[in-house]
This record gives C-alpha cells, structure tokens and sequence, in this order.
C-alpha cells in the first residue's frame, strides 16, 4: 500500500506541475484583450530599435513597438522615401512592427519610412496617420521639409485624407504611371507636412486616392497641382498651398443604369456630360429626362410601365458612346388605379415613395416674403381644370385665395404657390383630389397641407457697395452661410463703382463668394490638370455683418 500510494503521490505531483507550466506560459504570452469600452484612439508609438532617426545606419532590421494590438496589414501604401530597388518587407506581430529593409541602400542617403494610415489598432481599426521612422546611411538626417494646407477649389473648406506628394522637377505627368518619392497625408484640417526631404527642387501635387494605389488612374479622383516647381535647396522650410479639384472627364462613360422605382430610370456617368440624346422604344413614348446638378446623373421619368426591359441607345456629344439594357419592374395599371394604390403624394418637402396618401401635418414655417413650393412624387403631366379649384384659407379670418401655381419647367416635380400672404399668419392649402396627374397617369387624394407665416420683424437689408478697378470678369453670390442656399447673383463686368440694395433677406448670417470668370462663360470652371489649367480662382468674404430684422446692413467689396 505505501508503494502504491507514494506511486500516486507522483503522478498527482507531476499533474500539478504541468497545469502549473501551462498557466505560466499562459500567462506570458501577449493576447489580445477583448470587450471592455469602445476604443477612439489610435495606437501610440512606444518604442524603436534602431531609434527613428539613426545615423550611419548599417541595420538590417528594425523593430517598432505600440502600445495596443495591431491589426494585420498588406501595407500596401507603406512607400520608403527615396524609393529602393526592392520595397521592405513589413509584418506585425501583436503590438510590434517588424521591417526587413532591402540589400543595398545608397550611401550618404536619408530614408524615410512612411506608413500612411496602415497602421490599426486591432478593437476599432483606428489609424495611426502619417507615422514614420527615419534613417540615414550617412552621418546627418536631411531637414528640409514643406507644409501648408489643402482646401476645397470652390468652397474653400479644408479636406481630410488627401495624398499631398513630392517627385522630381519636371515630372509632374509621372502622377499617372509611378508612386512619389516623398509623401504625407492631410488632416482634418487640410495641413499636411512632408519632412527629412533631400534638399533638390521638385514638383508638387495633391490626390484624393480613391483607390489607394498613389496613381491618378480615376475620372472621379480630385486633384491639385502646382505648375512651376518647388526649390527646398535653398529653404529649408516651404509653405505651399494646394486647391483641389475635379477634372472634368473629356470622355464620360455610362457606369450605372437602372430603374429606382416605377417609372423612374437614372443613368449615372463617369464625369460630366455636355449633351446627350436617348435612343430605344421607351425614349419615344411620354417622358421627362434631366440632369442633376453636377451633369453627370441623368434622370428619366417614362410612362412605359407596362414594359418588363428595354434597351437605351445613349449618344454622348453626338457620338454613340453606351447601350443599356435595363431590368423593368412592370405596374398592373388598372387594378392599381382602381385600389387607388401608387397615388400621386404632395407635400412641402421632397417626397419620397411610401408615405401615407393622405397627408396632414404639423404647421410648416414659410417666410412672408419668401415663395411657398410644394413638390410632388412624380413629375406632373396635366392639370385637371374639370375639378374644382385649389385655394389657401387664412386660418384665422377664414378668407380665401385663389393661388397661381407655376410647375417647375425642367423636372415637373415642384410647384411655387403665389397669392398674397399676411404677416403672422396660420393658413391651409386645399388640394382636391385628381387636380394633378402624373406621368404614370396616376393623381392625387385629396391634400392638405397646413402653414404659417413669419412678420417683416424677421427680415432686414443689405446695402453693398462694390468697387473694384481692375478689367477682370467676376460672378458676385451672397449665400446664405446656414444651408449655402444662393440668395443672389450680380456680375461684374470690369471696373467698377456701384452699390447694391437688397430687401427682404432673412435674418442670420450670409457669406459673398467671388469668382474670377477668366472665360466669362457665367459659371465657375474647375482646371484641368493634362492642359495644366488651375481652376478660377474663387474667394469667400465672410466678414460680412449678420442681418437682423428691421435693419439694413452695409458693407463694402473689395474685389481687388
């Protein structure tokens, strides 16, 4: 029994000191925590051998420690400024970042390894942004360095995330076919700061990479440039500049057709289109076609709803550029009139599919010097003059008006509603049903809509003077500074001494924007960066004084 029992002693030993070395080697290796609170900061950097910044570097390797777990990366935009023969070799291993730097390095060089944003904490995939790590292989570390900010062409507001790159003097198109030799990564204020540079002139540009290849390969990529070149040999410091823009697309091509719902097509291209016509059985039935804002959606609203497909022949510029077949979703039109289903929907807002049909909502604000709209789900094709009329009851005196309604020429989907209001005022709009039918032969149930009005206490003026001595062409816009909305637009033709009065602004806060019409075609132009044209310069004068109701404001424009 003694034999057998110290026989048990020793396995019951032996038992606890693997479950000991399991739970101690458990213990010393690093795993990723998990739950726990949302993590919002990037990983912060903890440590590097070689340090950053090595002099005479003869290493092979080098070791970057954070302070989180990172995510595995492709580091597909980790470039190493100037670039080698070979690219490094980068992995991660839990919080570490190990790289294996190519065979021979120039000598007497400074090498900088930018990681742009591929480096993430592995909870929340945040970036740590614009992170390098710089040697030389010489006895000094270049210094040269230039900054500055990235704005939005024609806003002027500062843009984040854009690739702010360095090449060599006189090599600007290589934008289009090879990487940078330096590079760094705007921030959400637009700054961006591209240090250690070799002290040589270079040329500048700006990407807003959309697919994270450092190539202006994309239509729809936005670009800035600056057309002569760079000198860091004699400063050591550069301030530059840059505007972003999109190049307009010479050649747009069709990228997405299809049908959004019944009787409504959109055509979305790749840049934008100057002229178009539509071919194909659908475009020679009842339709109304438009562009949006940008020129490069095309609206179609058709009445074939009746049709399973069909086929749009698309010539752009007069040439025959796309076919598109498009999937239908046909309408049992009858029965769907009879249930008095998809009837047309009326509202103050933009009306979107799936709302109830009989609308009757809370009081919306209309300014009493300000035109009423009301918009529709389709675009309208006929009024009714056989029902009875459309009128606005003053709520509170019970009088009625008989409005003037004027339906928007280009879209048919809104209409201004003129009659004369009073101040601080609560009135109705009766609509009765059938008074408007649409493009798919479908009208509206009976609607109305209720609204008040604001008092002349709520609005003020404007006096502007605008003086300017030079012969340039400008476009002058005041536009509401809350939702940008464009209140006014004059030109100016040359030199000139004139004061403006406008009444009836809103009160609140409005802000001039100025455009240098260089071809005086009345709109703005963006550049273009293969003829090496800058975009017109646009100028944004925000000081002008907030307007308050009963007040006329004043305020002088400098165009020079």
């Amino acid at each position: 029994m003694t034999a057998k029992k110290n026989i048990q002693d020793k396995i019951k030993l032996l038992v606890y000191v693997v479950a000991l070395a399991i739970f101690v080697a458990s213990c010393a290796n690093e795993v990723a925590p998990t739950g726990g609170k949302k993590d919002a900061d990037p990983p912060q950097h903890v440590s590097s051998s070689p340090p950053s910044q090595t002099v005479n570097f003869r290493e092979k390797k080098i070791k970057i420690r954070f302070n989180e777990y990172l995510e595995n990366s492709s580091f597909a935009r980790t470039l190493m400024s100037p670039p080698a023969a070979t690219n490094p070799k980068v992995r991660i291993n839990l919080k570490t970042i190990t790289v294996t730097l190519p065979e021979n390095l120039e000598n007497n060089t400074t090498y900088i390894l930018n990681f742009a944003d591929d480096i993430r904490d592995i909870n929340e995939s945040n970036p740590v942004k614009n992170f390098t790590y710089v040697f030389s292989t010489g006895d000094k570390i270049d210094t040269q360095s230039v900054g500055g900010k990235l704005t939005d062409a024609f806003t002027g507001e500062p843009v984040e995330d854009v690739l702010v790159m360095l090449y060599k003097k006189d090599s600007l198109s290589s934008i289009r076919t090879t990487k940078p030799k330096y590079f760094a990564i705007t921030d959400r204020k637009g700054n961006y700061s591209i240090n250690h540079v070799k002290p040589e002139e270079y040329s500048i540009a700006a990407l807003k990479d959309q697919n994270m290849n450092f190539i202006f390969d994309q239509s729809t990529e936005k670009i800035a440039f600056v057309d002569e070149s760079i000198n860091l040999k004699d400063s050591a410091i550069l301030v530059q500049n840059l505007q972003l823009f999109t190049q307009p697309n010479q050649n747009p091509k069709l990228i997405e057709a299809e049908q959004t719902e019944p009787g409504k097509l959109q055509l979305v291209f790749s840049g934008i289109v100057k002229t178009i016509r539509v071919e194909g059985a659908l475009a020679e039935r009842k339709h109304i076609s438009y562009f949006n804002d940008a020129k490069d959606t095309l609206v179609i609203w058709h009445e074939a709803i009746d049709k399973k497909e069909d086929t749009l022949y698309l010539f752009v510029n007069d040439t025959l550029k796309d076919t598109a077949r498009i999937k239908l979703k046909p309408i049992l039109i009858d029965s769907a009139r009879t249930a008095n289903k998809n009837s047309l929907r009326i509202d103050f807002q933009h009306v979107k599919a799936g709302k109830a049909a009989q609308i009757e909502q809370s009081f919306y604000a209309c300014g009493v010097y300000e035109a009423l709209k009301i918009f529709f789900s389709r675009p309208i094709a006929e009024i009714n003059d056989s029902t009875p009329a459309i009128f606005v009851k003053n709520d509170s005196t019970g009088q009625q008006h008989f409005p003037k309604m004027s339906i928007d020429e280009k879209t048919k989907l809104f209409s201004t509603v003129e009659f004369p209001k009073e101040e601080n005022s609560f009135y109705t709009l009766f609509i009765p049903p059938g008074k408007f039918l649409d493009i798919l032969g479908f009208s509206n149930d009976t609607t109305k809509l209720k609204f008040q009005t604001n008092g002349a206490e709520n609005y003020g003026g404007l006096k502007l003077k605008v003086n300017s001595t030079s012969s340039a062409f400008r476009i002058v816009e005041i536009l509401d500074l809350a939702n940008k909305k464009l209140h006014e637009r004059i030109f100016v033709p040359g030199a000139v001494g004139k004061t403006y009065v406008f009444k009836n602004f809103a009160e609140g806060n409005y802000v001039i924007r100025v455009i240098e019409d260089l071809n005086k075609n009345g709109v703005w132009d963006a550049g273009n960066f293969d003829e090496r044209l800058q975009p017109e310069p646009v100028k944004y004068y925000r000081e002008i004084p907030a307007l308050k109701g009963g007040w006329e404001a004043e305020f002088e424009l400098k165009l020079d």
